[in-house]
């Protein structure tokens, strides 16, 4: 079953921000926020974040599956809003952000939806900082927010080369970004491998063998009961079934446009609408990049 719905999701886990692109709060003794979405969403997050009013002594992180513009691109504002809170991501993540160009792509990526959203950060009185990460994590450290709640960190490369995946506990709840690809339908689970098929499909078959009970996409809600039994054998599927069509145009030696317009066609169709086409188009010219790499490495 699929939740789209914003707030309590159980005792530990809130949806904020917007069902398409959210930001989760969990919660213990100390709380967190798990990815920081786009900019547009700040605006509506700091609403809705007036209805926590333990927010300012309660939020000690902001805890990012990686670092692409969609969940980073409101981390400045946050960080901002709230200086003293501590940011967690990946070893890659990080070094990323001491990146100009990669930090000056991901704002302006932000300015843009922004603008096209009609949001004045400067009107509104929302001030940004730096971009940084305070704590780098991998896989086997774990994230104690007190009180018995607590992340399982997990290594996922396969959609960028710094995505992490986080199991929240007692929930059993996993955040994850695109590591696990996209929710299309009940059937269909579109493939993000942008950096490599072979570690995506890596980091599919070892999430399938954890015992998950919930799992938070990264656009779109909350799936719980039967659907997350299935979900990482469904993606597997996909992923495989998606690689061998892009490895089918290029073994008949189409020109990359011809090959990108066929699978655009076929695929660009249900919830992932929901992102820009260029943006989809963007992605799919990297999985074939991906695949093209790994057919000759």
């Amino acid at each position: 079953m699929l939740i789209e719905k914003i707030g309590k999701i159980s005792e530990q886990i809130d949806l904020l921000g917007a069902v398409e692109i959210p930001f989760y709060l969990v919660k213990g003794n100390d709380w967190a926020l798990i990815d920081a979405g786009v900019s547009p969403a700040i605006p509506v997050l700091f609403d809705q974040l007036k209805g926590y009013p333990d927010i300012e002594t309660k939020l000690k992180y902001i805890i990012l599956t990686h670092s692409h513009f969609d969940h980073t691109g409101g981390l400045s504002y946050l960080l901002a809003r709230f200086p003293a809170v501590k940011v967690i991501a990946s070893r890659v993540s990080s070094e990323v952000f001491q990146k100009p160009k990669a930090v000056d792509y991901i704002k302006s990526i932000n300015q843009s939806l922004a603008k096209f959203a009609g949001i004045d950060f400067e009107k509104l009185g929302i001030k940004e900082a730096p971009l940084r990460v305070d704590q780098v994590v991998k896989e086997g450290d774990k994230i104690n927010l007190g009180n018995g709640v607590y992340l399982d960190v997990y290594d996922a490369p396969g959609h960028s080369r710094c995505s992490l995946v986080y199991i929240l506990n007692p929930d059993r709840a996993l955040f994850s970004g695109e590591a696990i690809g996209f929710y299309n339908s009940p059937e269909q689970i579109l493939p993000e491998a942008l950096s490599s098929f072979r570690d995506f499909i890596v980091t599919l078959e070892k999430l399938a063998r954890l015992p998950v009970e919930m799992v938070c996409l990264p656009h779109g809600g909350v799936l719980v009961g039967d659907e997350v039994k299935t979900y990482f054998h469904l993606a597997i599927e996909w992923a495989k079934k998606f690689q061998a069509e892009l490895e089918d145009g290029i073994k008949a030696g189409e020109p990359d446009p011809k090959i990108l317009e066929k699978m655009a066609e076929k695929y660009y169709q249900g919830k992932i609408r929901l992102q820009p086409k260029e943006v989809f188009l963007g992605n799919l010219s990297a999985m074939l990049m991906a695949q093209r790499k790994e057919r000759t490495g």
